[in-house]
């Protein structure tokens, strides 16, 4: 009988750096790009072969954000956020190594506290995306990462704090 183990897997590496460079139309509306560089890493190992397999995937993506801003208190916001992007990227593995063309349209929601008028906190909770793989394999994907959570530094430039 063939008995496999999925729980011993070495994990997964993930590292995503996301800048944004955003411009205030409104007191309460913010928009500009984004560039996002993403790369995943991982070493597992295939039940068929018992060998370990490593596989990498690196994207680059570029696009554009909007941003709304609620305030709940004077420090503390919250803030609603809709992107696009789009970018290649490549994944490699063990045996091949391939081109891919992907883009992504997400709605996230966020919590941000403004200590002082420059600088802000924030926190990402959960996202809701579409995202769209071109390669060997055509892949479309619809998330919904509840549990999700991501944290983020703003620093304003000639921005008060008037949100």
């Amino acid at each position: 009988m063939f008995k496999y183990d999925y729980e011993n897997q070495p994990a997964t590496h993930y590292l995503n750096l996301e800048l944004y460079n955003g411009k205030f139309i409104s007191n309460t509306v913010a928009i500009g790009p984004i560039v996002s560089l993403e790369s995943q890493w991982r070493q597992s190992i295939n039940p068929v072969t018992n060998l370990f397999e490593k596989s990498n995937s690196n994207s680059y993506l570029g696009g554009m954000f909007v941003r709304k801003y609620f305030e709940l208190s004077e420090k503390f916001f919250l803030a609603m956020e809709g992107s696009i992007a789009a970018g290649v990227g490549r994944n490699s593995s063990s045996s091949e190594s391939e081109s891919v063309f992907n883009y992504q349209f997400a709605f996230t929601p966020m919590f941000i506290f403004q200590p002082v008028p420059k600088w802000a906190f924030l926190a990402r909770v959960g996202e809701l995306s579409i995202q769209d793989r071109s390669n060997v394999v055509n892949l479309t994907r619809v998330q919904v990462n509840l549990g999700q959570v991501s944290f983020g530094v703003n620093y304003f430039l000639n921005q008060e704090k008037n949100r």
